[in-house]
């Protein structure tokens, strides 16, 4: 069960009280209520401080108030093994002591686990949107300090055949008194005598291909070799994940075929070395920690030479062997330099012809099938309600504002609940109509040109059609035109989906659901219209003489016959190109 914030207080307020609760700590207090760090899915992070005083602070973790919870074993084999490895590494959180305690109402537990207070690297707003808190994760040197010593930490961990499981940022803090990184929260730690495990937990994202695949029967240490890899790919690509444009995952990510673009800020040496960590296979990748820290020093050691090289001597010093030398070192210098630059340079081209190129797409495609959608539901005389209600402009424009912020970038999620809950909300108010159906499906695409033209197009109509505008959209549902209109608007959709798939910019899920529409909506139409049809026949339903204009069951069939057609002449076109 989820406790309500006035028991978690009373709860925590009582447990205080009781002399054997962690004797020697106290919880802090702000405003008069105990101080929240944090909250997550499991646990709730309070601040502890010890009753003597002192400079050193604590944080007591609380697993139990949420909807979520650990089994008891879980709770004490992760306790275990953290407090064995904090022992034996300095690069592991310490953990101070942990308490389970049964609660009279209900039976459940609940946990505690009091450790050190250390600060966490990375923020998020209340969009998801996360941030850096410390400025030399950003740069490729502080990176490979982090990724020096978090290896150390995995290294203990792995000779002791304990796998972590959950290596990501969320999971990684920052020692200000020691001045080290720390990796914790062990809470999905698997001890293993062979190394090996079978058990299914990973974070999204983080979490390694042959355990997000279910690929194989189990997975050891590369697994987390593989988080490790991602999470210095996020340090150096500005928290973007691998094919995404954020801090939240691309599926593509996971296809056997990606190859992992750059990191923003990273040079070839490092690419190359969180390329291995990451690799598809996990025979590609590094083996073993003590291979992947032999790599990362080796790669530090290079570093330092090029500094010390690029360092001029002093005037004093100099000789005409250290004049020489060092010109020619200053030449080899620059001509890297250079090379690396025109790298750079070369990949923001690169990156800005990409994104003019789907900028003209999608602004190609969001006028196509704004005049598509206009015409279908002009040629069908879709009803759009009364037109000075304001009612009616709701859905609408609840999409077009999920598709400019979806266009822009920005997280959309929530906005997309609101948006499908505008819907809701029209369906019952104004009715179930044409112009809500298509709304619907152009948010279930989630592609920001489909979803803007919907809006557009529907606006568009509700302006027009009680106007002598609409004279000449009726002749064309007079002429029985209907099915054009849709196989030209799902081969279209087909072509759009098929660019942003090849260029990576559309995830796995939503190539599925574009698959269903195009290819189950001529089935749909045909079986919808034989229906009507027997019902209309046999049963006595009385169509209305706009769905009976339709003629679903014949353009169904009409429809599939032009996108095989369509398909057809592509794959002839394609087979020639190769040619």
């Amino acid at each position: 069960m989820k406790f309500e914030e006035d028991k978690i207080e009373e709860i925590l307020c009582g447990l205080e009280k009781e002399a054997d609760f962690f004797p020697g700590f106290k919880l802090e207090k702000e405003n008069g209520k105990y101080n929240l760090l944090g909250e997550g899915g499991f646990s709730r992070v309070y601040g502890m401080n010890s009753v003597k005083g002192g400079d050193d602070q604590y944080v007591l973790k609380v697993v139990g108030f949420e909807s979520q919870t650990v089994t008891s074993q879980n709770f004490w084999n992760a306790v275990e093994l953290q407090q064995y490895l904090c022992g034996q590494s300095r690069y592991i959180c310490r953990l101070i002591s942990a308490k389970e305690i049964q609660m009279a109402l209900d039976g459940s537990p609940l946990q505690f686990i009091l450790m050190e207070r250390l600060e966490d690297l990375i923020s998020k707003d209340r969009f998801g949107r996360a941030s850096l808190r410390r400025e030399e994760l950003s740069g490729e040197e502080g990176v490979l300090e982090f990724a020096l010593q978090i290896g150390q930490a995995l290294k203990q961990a792995h000779d002791n055949d304990i796998l972590h499981r959950d290596v990501k940022l969320e999971n990684i803090f920052w020692d200000g008194r020691s001045q080290c990184y720390k990796l914790g929260d062990f809470g999905f730690a698997k001890a293993s005598a062979d190394g090996n495990a079978e058990t299914v937990v990973f974070t999204n994202g983080y979490g390694a291909p042959e355990i997000a695949l279910r690929i194989g029967g189990h997975y050891d240490v590369r697994a987390d070799i593989y988080s490790l890899g991602i999470t210095l790919y996020l340090l150096l690509n500005d928290l973007q994940f691998p094919g995404s444009d954020g801090y939240y995952v691309n599926r593509v990510q996971y296809n056997p075929e990606f190859i992992f673009p750059a990191p923003a800020h990273a040079s070839r040496g490092m690419t190359r070395i969180i390329r291995k960590m990451c690799e598809f296979d996990q025979e590609d990748r590094y083996q073993s920690m003590a291979e992947l820290l032999m790599d990362l020093n080796a790669f530090r050691r290079r570093m330092q030479e090029e500094r010390q090289d690029s360092e001029e001597m002093p005037p004093d010093l100099e000789t005409e062997t250290y004049r020489e030398e060092k010109y020619a070192n200053v030449s080899e210098r620059r001509s890297l330099h250079r090379l690396l630059y025109s790298d750079r340079e070369r990949r923001r081209k690169e990156e800005g012809i990409q994104k003019e190129f789907f900028s003209r797409v999608n602004g190609t495609h969001f006028v196509l099938f704004t005049l598509l959608f206009t015409l279908f539901l002009g040629s069908i005389g879709a009803d759009t309600g009364v037109i000075h209600s304001w009612k009616i402009w709701v859905f609408p424009a609840a999409v077009l504002l999920e598709a400019i912020l979806l266009e822009i970038g920005e997280v959309y999620v929530l906005f997309w609940g609101i948006a499908f809950a505008a819907g809701v909300w029209s369906g019952i108010s104004v009715g179930i109509t044409a112009s809500n159906i298509l709304l619907f499906l152009g948010l279930l695409t989630g592609l920001s040109a489909v979803i803007g033209a919907s809006a557009v197009s529907v606006l568009l109509w509700t302006v027009i059609s009680d106007t002598s505008a609409v004279q000449w959209l009726e002749k064309l549902g007079e002429m029985d035109l209907i099915w054009v209109l849709l196989a030209v608007i799902l081969c279209l959709w087909s072509q759009y989906i098929l660019i942003h798939l090849a260029e990576t910019k559309i995830t796995v899920l939503r190539v599925r659901i574009s698959a269903i529409l195009y290819r189950w909506t001529p089935f749909v139409m045909t079986a919808t219209g034989l229906l009507l049809f027997l019902l209309e026949k046999f049963g006595g339903l009385v169509l209305p003489e706009g769905i009976r204009e339709l003629h679903l069951a014949r353009n169904g069939v009409v429809v599939f016959l032009f996108c095989k057609a369509f398909e057809y002449w592509c794959g002839r076109m394609s087979a020639g190109e190769g040619a």
